[in-house]
């Protein structure tokens, strides 16, 4: 296999990583992804603690990015 295939085959995972980084999760995909118990997420989520998206008014769905932004204490900064 030559160096450009290995290299556009890299890119092509690369981008598949981030398309699938960017879907929104479940309820429970987002209990999975924090470790956290479906009974603690429900608090946080009630108390508006975490970034959620509620786009019928009935299920909850959650990015990574902003997951990952509330971990890390940056969501919500200026910046981001």
């Amino acid at each position: 296999m030559k160096q450009n295939e290995i290299l556009e085959k890299l890119k092509n995972i690369e981008n598949k990583l981030n398309d699938k980084a960017e879907a929104p999760l479940s309820f429970y995909q987002a209990c999975d992804y924090l470790h956290f118990k479906p009974s603690y997420l429900y608090k946080l989520t009630s108390q508006k603690k975490i970034p959620f998206s509620k786009p019928t008014g009935k299920m909850l769905f959650f990015s990574v990015k902003e997951l990952d932004q509330w971990i890390f204490g940056t969501y919500g900064k200026s910046g981001n």
